[in-house]
């Protein structure tokens, strides 16, 4: 049984993990996103099978029969190109992200300046020209993201699996350091 003087044990264990897997996906970020494909590609084939067992078993009409065997065999095919192809996968993954960036930059544009003075001001600013222009500034820097992922697909891969890492790295160390706070001081004052 667990007691109070051994809890922080586990959350400082638990941080230094995550600062270890950080730093790994620091260090190694072609690796890790290798890795993220590997594990995608499994969990679709799991589900996949799941899905089609379901199909089989589970669904009450015949509709549903088909519908959940046609997605179960969907998924693993698309598990199973992730597995082969994993720089496909990722490739795609970039570039769908890159589309979405784009058009949706484009359409918040439209959407700012077509928009009435309420739907400006609630979503950007209080001063009408000054919403206006946050959202306009907004949507061309949702272009400028879709336009660079387009242009430096593997570059933008690497940052931002850079960033997650040194995301795990610090959250890491700040559950390590609770976990600490929770012991108590390290050096407590002696008192005289």
């Amino acid at each position: 049984m667990e007691t109070g003087e051994t809890k922080w044990i586990w959350r400082v264990l638990g941080g230094l993990v995550l600062a270890i897997l950080g730093l790994v996906i620091i260090v190694y970020p072609g690796l890790s996103l290798l890795l993220f494909v590997t594990i995608f590609g499994m969990f679709l084939i799991i589900a996949g099978i799941f899905e089609i067992a379901f199909g089989v078993t589970g669904a009450e009409t015949g509709l549903l029969k088909g519908l959940f065997l046609v997605q179960g065999i969907f998924s693993i095919i698309i598990g199973i190109l992730a597995l082969i192809l994993p720089g496909m996968t990722l490739l795609m993954a970039t570039y769908l992200v890159a589309a979405w960036a784009f058009i949706w930059g484009i359409m918040e544009i439209v959407a700012v300046l077509t928009a009435s003075e309420e739907r400006s001001t609630s979503l950007y600013g209080e001063k009408v020209k000054v919403g206006k222009g946050m959202g306009v500034l907004v949507g061309f820097l949702a272009i400028a993201l879709g336009l660079m992922t387009l242009a430096w697909p593997g570059v933008t891969l690497a940052i931002v699996t850079i960033l997650v890492g040194w995301m795990v790295l610090v959250i890491g160390i700040l559950i390590a350091i609770g976990g600490y706070e929770i012991k108590g001081p390290l050096f407590p004052h002696e008192t005289s």
